[in-house]
């Protein structure tokens, strides 16, 4: 099921629910992808695309969240951080600290293999050219 099939799957849930924070959030979401689908005519979008819109929207609702709490408003603030809360469901899982830091490691660990091979080849390769023709480095290298 595509993204903008669920999202209005679950409107009609939250209706049904009477869950005001979550229609709240699902309607801006169902807004936003049918001003998107109707800048070219039709009514569905991509999931990529949606996905997208999701992403903008969670920025946005947090951006409002830390202006009201910094505007002294925890009324308006809890509100944003609710509606947060459910856009977020559609968002992939976001890796934790933890594994974005092994990941980083095992590339950086990748890469020092990498650089030193190259260097290996690119060492071998300057030498094959100087043994084959001269270069005038002071020429080649402006």
């Amino acid at each position: 099921m595509s993204i903008q099939n669920l999202i209005s799957e679950d409107i009609k849930k939250a209706m049904l629910a009477r869950e005001v924070d979550k229609l709240a959030a699902l309607r801006s979401v169902k807004s936003a992808i049918l001003l998107e689908a109707s800048k070219d005519g039709s009514s569905e979008i991509s999931d990529d695309i949606a996905l997208k819109i999701i992403i903008k929207l969670v920025k946005q609702r947090k951006d409002s969240a830390q202006i009201y709490k910094e505007q002294n408003r925890p009324d308006l603030e809890s509100d944003e951080l609710k509606q947060l809360k459910y856009l977020e469901f559609y968002l992939p899982e976001q890796l934790s600290n933890d594994e974005i830091e092994t990941k980083w490691i095992d590339a950086s660990d990748l890469g020092k293999k990498y650089f030193v091979d190259l260097s290996i080849d690119c060492q071998n390769l300057v030498i094959d050219l100087f043994k084959h023709e001269p270069l005038d480095l002071d020429e080649n290298c402006q």
